[in-house]
């Protein structure tokens, strides 16, 4: 049961991701994880024109609401815009 759990979570935490509008920042969603040592939701965007990548980490304790994460992760990627 917690195997199914999990699964079910990671793909709730891929869809919650896929529903972000990040194409006004240029980023897109590359992969998503959540990490098993402490539950940390984890996402790896891939910037448009440079290729860059960066991830970003929502540590579930502090942002437990999907609008919490998704602020949490527009910040992120705003404040890294203009590190193409």
């Amino acid at each position: 049961m917690k195997a199914r759990a999990a699964t079910q979570l990671a793909k709730a935490w891929a869809a919650e991701l896929c529903a972000i509008e990040t194409g006004r920042l240029l980023w897109r969603v590359a992969s998503t994880w959540i990490d098993e040592s402490d539950g940390t939701y984890c996402a790896e965007f891939t910037h448009v024109s440079s290729g860059k990548a960066r991830i970003v980490r929502v540590p579930p304790e502090a942002h437990s609401t999907t609008e919490t994460r998704r602020a949490a992760i527009l910040r992120a990627l705003t404040a890294t815009n203009n590190d193409r």
